[in-house]
C-alpha cells in the first residue's frame, strides 16, 4: 500500500510518533490506528491516524532509535510511505529509508483491539466524578513542577463537592497546588488519589480535557483527551481512592 503526505500531514504523523517515544519501546500502527499500552502497562494510548495514513499497517521497534530518521522528512512535501508484508519505506525527492517490519509476536507494545480496551476500562458516562480542562500553559507548569520535584504522579484531594490537584515531593517537604475548587459531580468526603503525570506532560497544542469516572468502587478510570497538529488522542489509566494519612 502506498500513500503520499503533504508537509502538514507528515508533520502531524511525526508529532504523533514523537508523542510515544518516551513511553513506548515499539509502535504497532494497525489499519491506521494506534491503541497500545505504555512500557509500564499503566497507560493506554488511543490515536486514530486514518485521516492521515488511511488503513496502512506500520509496526516498528525501538522508536527512540528511529525517530531521528523520521524527523529527516519534516518540512518536505509529497512524502511517499509504502508498506508491504516485510518492510515499509519513506521517501521524498531527495532521500529514502527502509524499515523492516518486526515479528509482531515479539514487540513490547502490541496493538490492542477495542474489545480488550473495554475489558480493562469500562465506564458509564453517568458515572463521571469530575471533568477539568487544562490549557497548554498550565500543562507546561505541571511539567516544570514534575521535573523540579522529580515525581511521576500528582494527587487529587476530594473534599465534599470540590477537589484540589497538587504535587508533592516524595519526602512531602514541598507542595505545589496546581488548581483547586474543581467541582465534583458526586460528593466525595476526605479521600484522595494519585495519578500518572504522563498524560499531562506529553506534547499537545490544544486544551487538555481530563475526566475521572467512578463505578461505585474504589477504582477510578481517568481519560485525558487533547490533540497535536490536528490529530486527536486519548490516554486512559486507572487509579484508586486512598484515605489521607
Amino acid at each position: 500500500m502506498s500513500i503520499t503526505l503533504d508537509v502538514e500531514q507528515y508533520e502531524s504523523f511525526y508529532s504523533v510518533i514523537s508523542l510515544l517515544k518516551e513511553e513506548c519501546n515499539d509502535i504497532d500502527i494497525r489499519n491506521g490506528q494506534i491503541r497500545q499500552k505504555s512500557n509500564s502497562h499503566e497507560i493506554i494510548f488511543d490515536i486514530n491516524l486514518a485521516d492521515l495514513i488511511l488503513d496502512i499497517n506500520l509496526p516498528f521497534t525501538v522508536v527512540k532509535q528511529k525517530i531521528d530518521l523520521l524527523r529527516m522528512f519534516v518540512g518536505s512535501d509529497n512524502i511517499e510511505i509504502n508498506s508491504d508484508d516485510e518492510k515499509f519505506t519513506i521517501k521524498d525527492e531527495f532521500s529514502k529509508i527502509s524499515i523492516v517490519k518486526p515479528n509482531l509476536q515479539f514487540i513490547d507494545n502490541p496493538f490492542m483491539e477495542n474489545e480488550a480496551l473495554l475489558q480493562l476500562f469500562s465506564w458509564d458516562e453517568q458515572e463521571v466524578l469530575m471533568t477539568k480542562s487544562f490549557s497548554p500553559k498550565i500543562c507546561e507548569r505541571m511539567k516544570i513542577i514534575a521535573s523540579n520535584y522529580n515525581i511521576n504522579r500528582f494527587q487529587l484531594l476530594f473534599n465534599n463537592d470540590t477537589a484540589t490537584m497538587l504535587a508533592r515531593t516524595e519526602s512531602n517537604d514541598q507542595e505545589a497546588i496546581i488548581c483547586n475548587d474543581i467541582p465534583l459531580e458526586i460528593q466525595i468526603d476526605n479521600e484522595e488519589c494519585s495519578f500518572l503525570i504522563t498524560p499531562f506532560i506529553v506534547d499537545h497544542d490544544t486544551d487538555l480535557n481530563f475526566t475521572v469516572y467512578t463505578n461505585g468502587s474504589q477504582i477510578l478510570i481517568t481519560k485525558v483527551e487533547s490533540s497535536i497538529k490536528g490529530t486527536d488522542f486519548t490516554l486512559y489509566s486507572r487509579t484508586q481512592f486512598v484515605s489521607p494519612e
